[in-house]
């Protein structure tokens, strides 16, 4: 600290306050404080300068900072049109040099980053700098880079107003849009060695924009009291600001990450671990924190009546946070907010005290005798001696359990409930032998060749895996639920020692049942994972052995005449129809088939409605003399007639043409399938007994 009487700023220094009289002659009390004036010197005089003029004169003169080259006024004009324009220039002058464009130093130094305060600054920075003539080869790779930049010029502009087009939609959709211009402008080359974007510099740039974005969630939900208004309001609005902030945070990790390993650099690699805001983190985890409170607060409503909120106090629990800025989110308002939950929770001691009680009850009277009720159900079968009695699948028991998963994983709720816990452990741990029975009978079956029927319309290895599936499903929400509760427990019974079965030491009879029963579930789901992965890898083994016997059709006739019992026969592979509808059931629930199997099945769905009109057609000459009663015959014998000469012409042509015209050429195929279905329409139109009924009717 030195103290001088000059108005200098000496190298070295970076921050100074100067009192300065606004008359000549000595200091009276009197002058104190209209007769001194304050100001601050930051960095350099020209940095204070720009930011005096930009952050306090221009607003008290109701001029806001030039965007895109145009003045916002915010209020009355208070000066001179000529001065104003003065004014700007001098802003716009001031701008250009403190943002270091002059020369291109400060792209291979990193220098005057701290005059970058927005994203707009480091746009109007590169602009700058590429409108410089004197920066050289820097202004050619500026203008690499504005030309990336140049299009998220508006949507920041926009953004930093807080009226971005599409709202919520239109700033998510700026994130990924910012990404693919990063993405572009990180690997530009500045001549010789360096590059245009040092990793300082785009370090930089990514908190500002994620600064920009943490504004604009600021600005949308300024003046919205975020503890009174209805949650119906604000829900959506929360939604969206937290999946804006945490799409950017993904974004710029992502994009480091894969900087760092080489992907889309160009040989810029990225130095260090992945871009991490902790602004950004920290706020987005504001976002968060205040949208559970308030979906508590709805939760707790829904299960107290009117009297009981009023008695319990329910509508003054937020009250701590009344006088608290939220959205102000720092190591200073850390504190402040802490001590607000701390009261937040101690206001919801006696409404957690009701809720335990009411969960007792629904425990007491609902989801323990019907699990109860359910498995002995299913366990004894349809003449079981409950079979009479309607009870809620325990499916649907889980999903009520999920419904209160928040309230559940309260700890001092879930510590009122350790004896409903230890009742539902025994239930969930019926509920698992016996999914684990239905597997094993449905492996006995598959391996008898008579496995479970799904009551769909499916084939084959696909009933059985979609089988698998349905269970996989009921063992999965029964993992899900368990490992609320045991987390539930985790934070109720918390330790520091684990037994070698991952039970915690000390933990309370109920959590250990709990923790038994997960166990079960996530071995049952594993099991069920595998035995599926291994039946398709089995199904896929068996076709792929079968292909070339099933492709024998493709070189085949379309058809063939049997001369020892007058039939016709369609040389179409009906063992691909069946094929055709697994593959497509298959890749319906999710597995991949190989491309050998898939390029067979490909083909043969081409052929396929061909084929089964000419097994119709066959089977429709083979039986038509068994039909037709004599008195008829005569009626028919033309249109027959002529359906034998199309037959016939398709087998001569077969015979002669062999493969050239069969299955191989699906013109040829089309063509005589055409010429079978009409000749046969015709003879059905032409059947004598609807003749003979239009006659009698």
């Amino acid at each position: 600290m030195r103290l001088t009487n000059s108005a200098d700023f000496p190298q070295g220094c970076f921050y100074q306050l100067t009192l300065s009289k606004v008359r000549p002659g000595p200091i009276s009390l009197a002058d104190i404080p209209g007769g001194i004036a304050v100001s601050t010197v930051v960095n350099s005089p020209l940095s204070s300068l720009y930011h005096s003029l930009s952050n306090v004169y221009y607003p008290l003169l109701g001029i806001d900072q030039q965007q895109g080259g145009t003045a916002v006024r915010k209020q009355q004009r208070t000066v001179d049109p000529k001065l104003e324009e003065l004014l700007l220039d001098v802003q716009a002058g001031l701008g250009k040099l403190v943002r270091g464009a002059d020369g291109g130093q400060a792209i291979d130094q990193g220098g005057g980053l701290h005059e970058i305060q927005t994203p707009l600054d480091e746009l109007k920075y590169w602009a700058d700098l590429a409108a410089n003539p004197a920066a050289g080869v820097h202004a050619r790779a500026a203008a690499q880079v504005l030309n990336h930049l140049d299009a998220l010029q508006q949507p920041l502009t926009d953004l930093s107003n807080g009226s971005i087009e599409g709202d919520w939609e239109g700033a998510l959709e700026l994130v990924g849009r910012s990404g693919d211009a990063l993405r572009q402008v990180w690997p530009l080359k500045m001549p010789p060695t360096g590059w245009a974007y040092p990793q300082k510099r785009m370090q930089h740039f990514l908190k500002t924009l994620g600064m920009a974005l943490v504004m604009f969630v600021q600005r949308k939900l300024q003046g919205v009291d975020l503890w009174r208004t209805s949650f119906n309001v604000l829900k959506g609005s929360l939604i969206a600001a937290g999946q804006l902030l945490a799409a950017w945070i993904r974004e710029a990790s992502t994009l480091t990450s894969d900087w760092a390993v080489g992907l889309d650099a160009g040989g810029h690699l990225w130095e260090g671990p992945a871009f991490c805001d902790a602004h950004v983190a920290a706020f987005q985890d504001r976002i968060e924190r205040i949208y559970a409170l308030r979906d508590l607060h709805e939760e707790l409503s829904a299960l107290l009546s009117q009297e009981e909120t009023s008695a319990l106090g329910l509508g003054s629990v937020f009250a701590p946070f009344a006088q608290l800025a939220a959205l102000h989110v720092s190591e200073f308002t850390a504190a402040a907010w802490a001590s607000a939950e701390a009261e937040h929770e101690r206001r919801l001691e006696v409404v957690s005290a009701r809720i335990s009680q009411k969960f007792k009850e629904l425990f007491a009277t609902v989801i323990i005798p019907n699990m109860a009720l359910s498995t002995s159900q299913q366990s004894g079968g349809k003449d079981g001696p409950n079979a009479s009695v309607a009870v809620a699948h325990p499916q649907q028991l889980f999903q009520e359990l999920r419904q209160y998963s928040r309230l559940l994983s309260r700890p001092r709720i879930a510590a009122a409930l350790q004896a409903e816990q230890s009742a539902l452990a025994k239930q969930v741990d019926q509920y698992l032998e016996l999914l684990q029975t239905e597997l094993d009978k449905q492996q006995d079956g598959a391996r008898g060749r008579a496995a479970i029927n799904t009551g769909r319309l499916m084939h084959g290895v696909a009933d059985s895996i979609s089988w698998l599936m349905q269970c996989q499903a009921k063992a999965s929400s029964v993992r899900d639920i368990l490992q609320l509760l045991v987390g539930t427990a985790n934070s109720t019974n918390s330790t520091e020692s684990t037994a070698a079965n991952g039970t915690q030491v000390g933990d309370a009879p109920a959590t250990v049942a709990l923790r038994s029963c997960l166990s079960t579930a996530v071995s049952l789901v594993q099991t069920i994972e595998t035995q599926k992965k291994d039946m398709f890898t089995m199904w896929q083994d068996d076709v792929q052995s079968q292909l070339q016997d099933m492709a024998s059709w493709k070189t085949s006739r379309l058809m063939t005449f049997d001369a020892a019992n007058s039939h016709i026969r369609c040389h179409f592979n009906e063992a691909l129809v069946g094929l055709l509808k697994e593959v497509r059931q298959l890749q319906a629930l999710g597995f991949n088939v190989r491309r050998e199997v898939l390029q067979e099945v490909e083909t043969a769905g081409k052929f396929y409605r061909y084929g089964m009109v000419l097994h119709q057609c066959a089977h429709f000459y083979n039986n038509i003399a068994t039909e037709m009663i004599p008195s008829q015959k005569p009626m028919m014998l033309a249109d027959a007639v002529e359906f034998e000469k199309v037959c016939c012409a398709v087998l001569c042509c077969a015979a002669l043409c062999c493969a050239a015209l069969g299955w191989a050429v699906l013109c040829c195929a089309a063509l005589h399938c055409a010429a079978l279905c009409d000749t046969v329409e015709c003879l059905c139109g032409d059947y004598v007994s609807r003749r003979c009924e239009a006659s009698h009717s």
